[in-house]
């Protein structure tokens, strides 16, 4: 991976990347700015699902090769892989 993009991706998120090359990958990211509509397409254009923002926040799902495209965006600080929790032992 360039440094460029993978200094954006948790160790998470680097090692679902490397082993779901075709499973959606669900994760959450920060942009470096509120996140506009027009943020929101240029984000989407990676092909990307995104599925919820809020301000400079948003969770998103895809493939491996669309979320390396996403890190690239220079409005993308970073990402980080989503977690499942299990809440049921609480």
């Amino acid at each position: 991976m360039n440094e460029k993009y993978e200094s954006k991706l948790d160790s998470g998120l680097k090692l679902k990347l490397k082993n779901s090359l075709d499973e959606k990958i669900e994760f959450f990211g920060k942009c470096k700015v509120d996140i506009t509509e027009e943020i929101r397409s240029e984000l989407e254009s990676t092909g990307v699902n995104i599925q919820t923002i809020s301000k400079d926040i948003f969770t998103a799902s895809g493939l491996s090769d669309q979320i390396i495209k996403l890190a690239k965006l220079n409005v993308v600080k970073y990402l980080e892989a989503s977690q499942r929790r299990n809440f049921q032992n609480y």
